[in-house]
């Protein structure tokens, strides 16, 4: 790969470690999918639109300050943090709605 050949040892592992990172996101990513499909179905629009426009906000701001701070590695960490929020907010609204999230005995 170009981007491995002409990259210094350090370069390397801060895009290993962005890897690592956004491979987290991912999995929130899959779990917003199918909690926000759960509450889609719940009628709660308004609930996904609020909660989409905070958490927004929220990475701008973590991204303006981690950018400056830790660099591409800062931003991979507060996109992390921003889905990790999404899916406690989602959650939260749907154990307060009284919905099952899920069945530990029938996984």
């Amino acid at each position: 790969f170009i981007l491995f050949k002409n990259s210094t040892p350090e370069e390397v592992s801060q895009m290993t470690w962005v890897f690592k990172i956004l491979s987290g996101v991912m999995l929130t990513q899959g779990l917003l999918a199918i909690y926000g499909t759960y509450i889609l179905a719940l009628n709660g629009e308004k609930f996904l639109n609020k909660i989409s426009i905070s958490l927004i906000a929220m990475n701008v701001l973590l991204n303006l300050y981690a950018i400056p701070e830790y660099g591409i590695v800062g931003a991979a960490w507060a996109t992390f943090i921003s889905g990790l929020s999404a899916v406690f907010y989602y959650v939260y609204y749907l154990v307060k709605s009284n919905q099952k999230v899920f069945k530990i005995k029938h996984i």
